[in-house]
């Protein structure tokens, strides 16, 4: 079995994209993209990252499986919770099947934006 297919059996489901709204895209970075999203049922906010899939030439990004594998392990009230996987397929033309997304509890800030923050005391 795969290492992608055994990551992704970890997680107690997989979801589509199309269960979620994209409100807004919060941010962007080198691995990818991050939408604020609410899904369409339970109304409820989440962050969503699109993972990058365009210059990878060996398949899922290897970067993606060990955020993936980090966040599993991860119980902590300061760390955001991954709560799940996402998924999309893509049109016939695309290298790949599908379009993977990282489904995370929304937070209004990041740690980036904490630290500047010049009323923010290391205490805080």
């Amino acid at each position: 079995m795969k290492l992608v297919d055994r990551e992704l059996e970890k997680k107690s489901t997989t979801t589509g994209v199309d269960e979620y709204e994209r409100l807004t895209k919060i941010g962007q970075g080198t691995f990818g993209e991050v939408f604020k999203v609410r899904h369409k049922m339970t109304k409820k906010h989440y962050a969503l990252k699109r993972l990058k899939m365009e210059q990878e030439t060996e398949g899922f990004p290897i970067t993606a499986l060990r955020e993936i594998r980090i966040l599993s392990s991860l119980n902590h009230e300061n760390i955001v919770c991954l709560r799940g996987i996402c998924h999309k397929k893509n049109n016939p033309s695309s290298n790949y099947r599908y379009e993977f997304y990282l489904l995370f509890d929304f937070c209004d800030h990041d740690l980036a934006g904490l630290l500047s923050h010049k009323l923010l005391s290391p205490a805080n």
